[in-house]
């Protein structure tokens, strides 16, 4: 049997998975939902990874699993996302670490850095290269997640309603939508993936990206990233700032700015890390 190695990376929204053989070649690239277990338990996670018929093909196969997440925060979400897999893949044994620590080993080129993320959520920490070093914690939608997808998403939804958007782009945003306050708070108070969907509303940011109205709001939520999640690592300021995600991929030119206003350093900008972790394992293995 051709024993495959499995290289995860989840966020709340999806996640990549990546198949190596033994000869550390790729044999599948294919996506899932995002596994992140504050939104979805072990019966879900099964259901999800079975609906992948690519997956299902190496299900006996697959040995060695190495899955990084977000909200994988303590043991028992640890294991609702192990018994999740397990099911789908009895023969695998299956080390989990968090999203975070995917984005350090993807960021990390020998020398300390600090890390942030700015995807679905956001998160930030200082990686000494073996260590993750956090001066605050992530505190999720709800209370954190300063300049992520479901910030831009709020702050939209949130002007949108107060009627403080431009009334161009209020009209727009109501052709694009067509949402009212009651269907708003089933999807934020009521539905399994809240974030998600206030993540989702960044497209609308994208489209529009080219008015000042937009850029503003998002020069605003990544300005209180930095402030809330970066700053606290001020005798870190002398390192790098890396970052991985796909707002700070597509934002790229007003995070520049707002880290040129706190004197950063800017480093590296990942899309996605998953690629940065497979050669990582790859290296790993040779050694």
């Amino acid at each position: 049997m051709n024993e495959i190695t499995a290289i995860v990376e989840s966020g709340s929204t999806k996640s990549d998975w990546i198949l190596l053989n033994a000869e550390s070649q790729i044999v599948l690239r294919t996506q899932s939902i995002g596994l992140n277990p504050l939104f979805i338990q072990s019966e879900g996670i099964e259901k999800a990874l079975a609906q992948n018929s690519e997956l299902g093909i190496f299900s006996d196969q697959i040995t060695q699993i190495y899955f990084y997440g977000a909200g994988v925060r303590t043991e028992s979400l640890k294991k609702e996302i192990k018994n999740g897999i397990l099911a789908h893949f009895p023969h695998a044994e299956i080390s989990i670490e968090s999203d975070l620590m995917a984005a350090c080993l993807a960021a990390y080129r020998r020398e300390p850095c600090l890390v942030a993320i700015l995807g679905t959520g956001s998160n930030a920490c200082f990686f000494d290269g073996e260590k993750i070093w956090q001066e605050t914690p992530s505190l999720g939608f709800i209370l954190g997640d300063e300049g992520s997808g479901n910030h831009i998403g709020r702050n939209l939804i949130r002007d949108y309603f107060s009627k403080k958007m431009p009334k161009n782009l209020d009209e727009k945003f109501y052709q694009k939508y067509h949402l009212n306050k009651d269907e708003l708070l089933m999807k934020v108070y009521k539905s399994a993936h809240p974030n998600t969907f206030l993540a989702s509303l960044n497209e609308f940011a994208n489209e529009h990206s080219h008015e000042v109205y937009i850029q503003q709001l998002i020069e605003k939520c990544l300005t209180e990233f930095v402030e809330y999640q970066i700053l606290p690592y001020a005798q870190k300021n002398d390192f790098k700032l890396n970052f991985i995600g796909s707002i700070a991929h597509t934002h790229r030119k007003i995070l520049e700015i707002v880290c040129d206003k706190f004197y950063l350093k800017l480093g590296k900008i990942i899309q996605k890390p998953v690629d940065d972790l497979v050669a990582y394992h790859i290296q790993h293995r040779k050694k």
